[in-house]
């Protein structure tokens, strides 16, 4: 596997969610990315989740943390417009 410098990484924001049973991206290595990469915006650990309970998982307490990030990151962006409509039955936005 080629090393990557993390360094390089910069210009795009990082939310980071992990599963602390994760064989794949251990929490200690995923603690150490953290500090190597500039630009963590988000970092949070889950209990009792692994690599695939992000997909397929019973517990989607987290998607809140995913939904809560998108926002922030929509919020943040410079130029972007949202347009509200009006549907019979609910609100919708039109990006």
């Amino acid at each position: 596997m080629p090393k990557l410098s993390l360094k390089d990484i910069h210009k795009v924001p990082i939310a980071m969610f992990v599963g602390l049973e994760d064989d794949l991206a251990d929490p200690t290595d995923t603690r150490l990315v953290r500090d190597d990469l500039e630009n963590v915006v988000f970092y949070r650990e889950y209990e009792a989740m692994d690599h695939s309970s992000f997909s397929i998982g019973k517990n989607m307490d987290y998607v809140k943390d995913v939904i809560d990030q998108l926002w922030k990151a929509n919020s943040s962006q410079q130029g972007f417009e949202t347009k509200e409509e009006t549907t019979s039955d609910k609100n919708m936005f039109v990006y």
